[in-house]
């Protein structure tokens, strides 16, 4: 699995290309798309992705994205249907583009910490401070990125012409360094293979000009992560190794199964039924809790490994103590029970 932060400014269409690429449907024009993986109303309402989403593309052996016969709201059963007939999965993470909401995204790029980078720039709002601001990070973090000009459908071509401009030269500076591409239907596939296989060095930045309303130029970019693999699968392999760790992003409480926690596994396996630590509390206090039960991309697993996107539904080891969600906090981790954690503040 690979995972991939969608940033960028607000309004350059960000959760609406997550969807014609997830779904395979594309938009109506009046983000009728967007409707299909908006977490929240008031996101669909204000037109703003103010919180974390996530969803799959799945892939065959011969890179063929593999969808439902049928689009299912409930994200349970689709996803299901898709991990369960593909051999590779992509997990695309939604982030926000206001700058209200920066903190959410920096939480998302370092939280989940996605192989590569797919900043998405509007055709025709051009090159925005939030863009700038979102390249910067992938830099500062050393994720590798690429790049996608959206509503191509919508902007004169005077005006796509000058953002492709601006965005090449900025990739030019010294300061990036990256050598940009741009992919259409007529470079050769050849190529597009060729750039791929570079994506983890960073040294390029592939950018893909797209419709999410004519779908122009989506199939070259389904095709491009389907071909782009981990930066480093060695570092992953070696994690595997290492004792359990998982950092909670987030915590929910279900009904009949009682309190979740959503992350990253950032090294190890975890078994069903393991016993684990989870801490620290404000007291710098591990409590030792079961592992339940595992989904990972929404489906039930017996283990999960490092580098996973996975949820774990946690209670306490001893009878006399009970989990409280307002006891999680985001950053807390569950790790092996053989560990002997030494919690500190560092500046």
């Amino acid at each position: 699995m690979i995972k991939i932060g969608v940033i960028g400014n607000v309004d350059a269409g960000k959760s609406t290309l997550v969807s014609v690429l997830t779904k395979g449907i594309a938009d109506d024009g009046n983000g009728g798309a967007r409707v299909r993986i908006v977490n929240y109303q008031h996101e669909l309402t204000s037109g703003r992705t103010s919180s974390i989403g996530q969803e799959i593309m799945g892939f065959n052996k011969e890179g063929k994205q593999v969808l439902p016969e049928r689009f299912n709201q409930n994200k349970n059963k689709y996803w299901k249907e898709v991990v369960t007939q593909s051999y590779k999965i992509a997990s695309l993470v939604d982030l926000c583009g206001h700058e209200k909401y920066l903190k959410t995204t920096i939480n998302g790029l370092t939280g989940l910490t996605p192989d590569f980078g797919c900043v998405v720039v509007g055709a025709n709002m051009g090159l925005q401070k939030m863009t700038k601001e979102h390249i910067g990070l992938c830099l500062f973090l050393k994720i590798p990125f690429f790049v996608i000009i959206t509503k191509i459908d919508m902007a004169p071509e005077n005006k796509y012409q000058e953002t492709l401009d601006e965005l090449k030269k900025l990739l030019k500076h010294k300061l990036l360094n990256k050598f940009p591409i741009e992919i259409t239907d007529k470079t050769s596939e050849n190529e597009q293979i060729k750039v791929a296989e570079l994506m983890p060095s960073g040294n390029v930045c592939p950018i893909f000009p797209v419709s999410s309303v004519s779908k122009m130029g989506i199939d070259n970019l389904t095709k491009f992560i389907w071909r782009i693999d981990k930066v480093n699968p060695i570092s992953i392999e070696q994690a595997i190794t290492q004792p359990f760790e998982f950092e909670i992003n987030e915590s929910f409480l279900v009904d009949g199964v009682g309190l979740v926690v959503s992350g990253v596994i950032k090294s190890g396996v975890v078994g069903l039924n393991k016993i684990c630590l989870l801490g620290p509390d404000k007291l710098k206090n591990f409590k030792s809790v079961v592992v339940k039960s595992i989904h990972v991309n929404r489906v039930p697993r017996n283990e999960a490994y490092a580098g996973e996107l996975a949820c774990f539904s946690l209670k306490a080891s001893k009878a006399n103590e009970k989990l409280v969600r307002k006891d999680i906090r985001r950053g807390m981790v569950v790790i092996d029970n053989q560990e002997k954690p030494e919690p500190v503040t560092v500046f």
